[in-house]
């Protein structure tokens, strides 16, 4: 039964225990590059394993990294400042293996943090093959950017003329690692566009959000120019206050980067009998693909977009515990639910009962938060893992 490893969380406390010396590398704290601090250099690199849903979803864009570089030049700690949910976890996986030269500052070997990115273009050389591609707009005279399914089977297209595509302002990644619009200008861009059309909808929760690209194909594959057109995909979640409003559907958006959104059309899916065939059935909700056991997800089920951590809780360490020195990691499972809170939480590898250290991490677990997991943009609850590590400074 495959779980996802989504986190590991420390808890550093002094202890009673006899104090040693810390080495000056231990004790000087990570610095910043810049200000004279120079970049280290990369000496060992691995690429991204490129996840297979997200090829076949055609999901491409850059993840932006925040790495601290230990004295050594080893990669001692990542998270992601900018998310594409399906490549998240394949782009730490990867920076996580990376080695680069040590900073040395005054004679000392510090540790450094620096901001990294992590590229997956499907059109790159070298890159893995893209799943077919989605049926051609009906005119030769529009840009495909991507599709989003629709609760009765059809789907929304989102297309835009090749002179609007010739317009829109570029961005190369290589050279500036800010896009000349923000996720939440963005935002705000698309929930302006939401409520001129949802008027019996006051609020619109942003539920997923990424930056893609497209590269249109022939005869229109110049339209973007070599840098593709990016656009944001936003996800959103029509609220009542903080409760989902009762048979709700998502609300899929699409804004360029001069700030405008793209207004979808609706297209039945193709069945078996061409373009403009019935729409297929969705699959009825008591079916349990893709489910285990209470309908609940894995990591591994087609389709899902993995939770990602928001709010994250550090467990207790109990007196008792830190007089006895005891340290390592319990390891549990939890569930995820569609509103992204946590619950069902159950240890499968304990470190300790005797002292409460096992209770504590429980608590913590409980109170963390998360973005939920995403089915054909429906959050689903799914089941995860979560390392808590309790570590005891001698």
């Amino acid at each position: 039964m495959p779980r996802i490893a989504l986190i590991v969380a420390t808890v550093a406390l002094s202890a009673v225990v006899a104090p040693q010396p810390a080495s000056a590398q231990d004790a000087l704290p990570p610095i910043r590059i810049g200000n004279g601090i120079p970049q280290p250099r990369k000496v060992k690199d691995v690429k991204p394993v490129y996840p297979p849903d997200a090829q076949a979803d055609a999901v491409q864009g850059v993840v932006i990294i925040e790495a601290t570089i230990g004295p050594t030049g080893l990669v001692l700690d990542t998270h992601v400042l900018r998310s594409i949910p399906m490549l998240d976890a394949a782009a730490l996986d990867a920076v996580r293996q990376w080695e680069f030269t040590p900073t040395v500052v005054d004679g000392v070997a510090r540790s450094v943090i620096m901001t990294v990115t992590v590229n997956f273009a499907l059109s790159a050389p070298g890159a893995p093959a893209a799943a077919p591609p989605p049926p051609a707009p009906s005119s030769p005279a529009m840009v495909l950017l991507t599709t989003a399914p629709k609760p009765d089977g059809s789907r929304l297209v989102f297309e835009i003329p090749i002179d609007r595509a010739e317009r829109l302002p570029r961005w190369d990644q290589r050279i500036t690692l800010e896009p000349p619009l923000s996720m939440g200008d963005a935002r705000k861009a698309a929930d302006a566009w939401l409520r001129a059309r949802s008027t019996n909808v006051t609020t619109f929760e942003l539920a997923t959000g990424s930056l893609f690209r497209a590269f249109p194909r022939p005869p229109n594959a110049g339209a973007c120019g070599a840098s593709g057109c990016w656009y944001y995909r936003l996800g959103f979640v029509p609220m009542a206050g903080d409760r989902r409003l009762a048979g709700g559907s998502d609300f899929t958006s699409v804004v360029l980067l001069d700030g405008s959104v793209v207004e979808p059309r609706t297209e039945a899916v193709v069945t078996g009998g061409g373009r403009g065939a019935a729409p297929a059935a969705a699959p009825p909700t008591s079916t349990p693909i893709d489910r285990g056991p209470g309908g609940i997800y894995r990591q591994g089920d087609s389709g899902i977009v993995p939770p990602r951590v928001v709010k994250e809780v550090k467990p207790n360490y109990t007196s008792d515990a830190l007089h006895a020195a005891i340290g390592g990691t319990v390891v549990l499972e939890a569930t995820v639910a569609g509103d992204g809170t946590v619950s069902d939480v159950k240890v499968v590898r304990s470190l300790d009962t005797e002292h409460g250290l096992d209770n504590e991490a429980v608590k913590a677990a409980r109170a963390w938060r998360f973005t939920p997991a995403t089915r054909l943009g429906v959050p689903v609850p799914m089941l995860v893992r979560i390392e808590l590590e309790f570590t005891v400074r001698k």
